[in-house]
Order: C-alpha cells, then structure tokens, then sequence
C-alpha cells in the first residue's frame, strides 16, 4: 500500500494527468498513420485476414461504437493498396505516427524525472523507431496467432493427436498477444526515457501496466455499453470522444507503470541518471 500512494503521489507532483491528456491527443493524431503502416505491413506479409480477425475481437474489450470505428477504419485500410509502405509517402506516414511516441517520450522523462539531454535529432530518429517497432511487434504477434492457428488445424485434422489443443486454443492465443504486449512495454521503459540503467524492476513494471490496461479497456467498455450514451450527448462524435478517453486512461497507465518502475529503481539504490550528462 505504501508503494502504491508513494506512486500516486508522484503521478500528482509530476503533473501526469495533464501529459496523459496531451498524449492522448498525440495518440489519436498517429492512429491513422500508425494503422496505414500496420495495414501495408499486414498485406505485404499476406496477413490481412489475421488482421481482419483481431479487428472482430476488438468488440470484446472495447466499447461497441469504439471497436466499429476501428473496425471500419481497418477494413478501409486493408482494401486499399498494400505498397504504400514502399512509396515517397511512407517517410510522412512513420513521421506523422512517431508523434505520438514524441510525445510519450517526453512524458516518460518527466514521469522518471531526468532531463532530455540527447540532441533533437537522436529524439526523432528514436520516435521513428519506436513508431515501426510497434507497427512490426503487432504484425508479427499477428502471424504468431495465423500460424498458429494453422498449426492447431494440422494437429486437430486428420489423424491429429491433441484434440485438446484446440479448446485451449482461445486462451493460448491471447496469452500470445499479452506477451507481445508485455515486451512492447518493457522496450518501451527501458529505450524511451533519457535514463540510465533502466533495466532492473522492469518487467514487474510492464506486467503491473499491462494488467492495468487490461481493467481499464474492460470497465470501459462495461460502462460507455451499459451505463452511459456518448452518442446521445455527442452525436457522431460519441465513438471518437470514447477513443480518446480511452487513450486517455491507457496513456495514465503507462506514465502510472513508468512511476513505478521509477520508484522500484529508487528503491534499489539506483540515480535517476540520464544516458547523456547535462551540458554546463
């Protein structure tokens, strides 16, 4: 419980909610671009339909309106041309998306409370990284849950051994997103913020995050579906306001993950020392 209010403390001194708002901003800005190039990357590897069967799954931890606008959103995505990714236009598209990681890198520095010492340049050209590390992590948990399944039809066909891998199935391939996911954070900890040595507390850190944005996309969808009508008050927009406070909370969850993974290392004995000195 100490651990706990020593966090929510900190998220309150180092003005958290206020940057979770500003990235959920950033966070909406780069969703079309970031689709585009998870789209073009998808069809180049000939896993639009692993795509399009994630997409029917967004409906089940998301609220209604807001996993049809995503849906929709890839849908036209993937029915469009796949070699936009090999286009002039592709540098535009990894620039507009690796805003939102822009800006969540300077959310993490404020959260683990180092300064941004690295040249602007190096910041950009991580930004555009993080921005295709995440296009490619979600691509290839994709073709891990394709093959997958592929692989449990020839074991459960004819003349297969383990039925039973096929019940288990449901479950084993979310477990196979949630381990992507989970790696995701933890390069996001440990390669984002201008800190040093960022290694140790990581991962209980990005599982305690995860876990978060588990709850929060569940008790949101419980009560924008049951509870509140967005549509009625915002009309047209409601699906849009729903996804923006939903990259609200996740954006507070990952600067909340970010403060603990901040005070596990504090209380290790480890300096909040950034990679590069401050110049005098």
């Amino acid at each position: 419980m100490r651990l706990l209010f020593t966090v929510g403390t900190a998220a309150v001194r180092d003005d958290l909610l206020n940057y979770a708002a500003a990235l959920a901003y950033y966070f909406l800005f780069s969703l079309s671009p970031l689709m585009l190039l998870i789209a073009a990357l998808a069809g180049a590897l000939h896993l639009s339909s692993a795509v399009h069967g994630v997409g029917a799954d967004l409906s089940r931890s998301l609220p209604y309106s807001t996993a049809q606008f995503l849906r929709h959103q890839l849908r036209s995505l993937l029915a469009g041309p796949h070699g936009a990714l090999l286009s002039l236009g592709t540098a535009l598209t990894l620039y507009s998306a690796s805003q939102g990681f822009a800006g969540l890198i300077a959310a993490l520095n404020r959260a683990y409370e180092v300064p941004e010492t690295r040249p602007y340049w190096r910041v950009e050209l991580l930004a555009l990284g993080l921005t295709l590390s995440a296009g490619i992590l979600i691509v290839v948990a994709l073709a891990a849950l394709l093959l997958g399944r592929r692989l449990i039809a020839m074991l459960t066909g004819p003349g297969g051994f383990s039925p039973a891998l096929a019940a288990a199935w449901p479950l084993l391939r979310w477990c196979v997103v949630a381990g992507f996911f989970i790696l995701a954070i933890a390069l996001l900890f440990h390669t984002a913020p201008n800190l040093k040595h960022s290694g140790r507390g990581l991962w209980p850190a990005a599982l305690t995050t995860f876990a978060i944005w588990i709850v929060i996309s569940i008790g949101l969808a419980v009560y924008v579906d049951h509870f509140a009508n967005f549509n009625a008050v915002y009309g047209t927009l409601g699906a849009v306001i729903v996804l923006m406070l939903w990259f609200y909370l996740l954006a507070l969850a990952l600067l909340l993950g970010a403060e603990l993974h901040g005070e596990l290392r504090r209380r290790a004995g480890l300096p909040r020392e950034p990679k590069q000195p401050v110049k005098a």
